[in-house]
Order: structure tokens, then sequence, then C-alpha cells
């Protein structure tokens, strides 16, 4: 009786090593799916860096790349065109923003973009063609905006910044 009972647990501790095995070497199938797009990627790695160069200065940045549809949450003018541009969405997490107005505020958006265009300046080839920008305070509404080069204050019409 003993005996039974000892070949039994030893079949079945080499039952249960054997199972786990079968699956080795095979890789799943959801795992050979691709999901992402290399500009997505590249993306999403700058905000990471960023992030990680800047930790205690940082905002808020969303990059989206998509060269046929409209980013989501965007609150540009409708004359913008986004085809194969990166718009970039950058979110005042600090009160930053509400520090300034007027001409002081663009050069504070020139500054912050510039820093963060550093980031993806490998797959840019001009930072006035290839990005939009959109500026937001904390409360998550539009101040600012960055197109062809030039930045623009959202509640009026003032001249660009000069490069």
């Amino acid at each position: 009786m003993r005996a039974r009972v000892v070949l039994a647990a030893v079949i079945l501790a080499v039952g249960l090593c054997l199972v786990p095995g079968m699956e080795h070497g095979k890789i799943r199938h959801w795992m050979d799916e691709t999901k992402a797009s290399y500009m997505d990627v590249t993306l999403l790695q700058a905000v990471v860096i960023y992030m990680m160069n800047n930790p205690t200065s940082f905002l808020n940045v969303f990059f989206f790349y998509d060269p046929a549809i409209k980013p989501p949450r965007s609150a540009l003018p409708t004359d913008i065109h986004l085809e194969s541009k990166i718009y970039v969405m950058i979110t005042d997490n600090r009160g930053l923003f509400a520090r300034f107005s007027g001409i002081a505020l663009r050069d504070v958006f020139k500054k912050q973009l510039t820093v963060i265009c550093t980031y993806i300046g490998h797959v840019i080839t001009d930072m006035d063609i290839d990005v939009v920008a959109e500026f937001r305070s904390e409360a998550d509404n539009p101040v600012g905006y960055f197109y062809q080069g030039e930045y623009h204050l959202w509640d009026e019409k003032v001249t660009p910044v000069m490069r």
C-alpha cells in the first residue's frame, strides 16, 4: 500500500513537471501581431526620454502622428492642416503658463517647444513644417498653438514671435 502511494506521488510529480514544458519554445500568437508603427514607438520613446531628462520640470506631452486623421481632443482651428505632421499637445501641469501673458507667454511656448522637439529631432526635418503644437492650461483649456513657424495665443490676435 505504501509503495503504491509513493509510486502515485512520483508519477504525479513527473506529470506536473512535464505539463509546463510542453509550451516551451512557442511564441504566442498575440506577441507576433504588429499593433504600433515605428513612428508611434519613436514618439512614445521621446516622451519617456523627455520626462527622464527633466524629472522636476517636465510638462505633460502627448505626441500624435497619423497622416490621415485629426488628433483626438484637438481644439485647433479648422484651417490648420495636420496631414503628415506631428501633433504635439503640451499641457501645463506646473502652473507655468498662468504666470505669463502676451509676448512673454509666446516666448515660454517657444522655449518649451524647442526643448521638446529636440527629443524628436531625428524624425523631423524642419520644426516649422513638420510640427503642429497645442498648448493647454492646467484646467485643460487651450492657451495657444504653434503652426508653420508662428506662435499664436488663443484669446488674442498678435503678431508671431520672430525666430
